[in-house]
């Protein structure tokens, strides 16, 4: 569900969409993915390799939400603005 609101966000310019992926990732994703990586105990080198370039690809996928979606606006926003000119 977070990654079809991502890409429809994208494909679409949908604004809300795109805030909808980046809150979806905050508040759901990268809490699990930090229990993953800090709270398990007794925990494989493998598995703690692999939650360490979950919890990685997850944060810079934050950041290239939030900027993918601050572009879309601004770029939303120029036309609307040259719309009323």
């Amino acid at each position: 569900c977070r990654l079809y609101i991502g890409d429809a966000g994208n494909l679409q310019e949908k604004v809300p969409l795109l805030w909808g992926f980046v809150a979806l990732s905050l508040v759901v994703s990268l809490p699990l993915a930090a229990y993953f990586w800090f709270g398990q105990e007794q925990v494989q080198p493998f598995d703690q390799a692999l939650n360490t370039v979950a919890f990685a690809l997850l944060v810079a996928e934050c950041f290239a939400g939030v900027n993918g979606a601050r572009k879309v606006l601004r770029v939303l926003a120029d036309i609307v603005e040259d719309a009323d000119s």
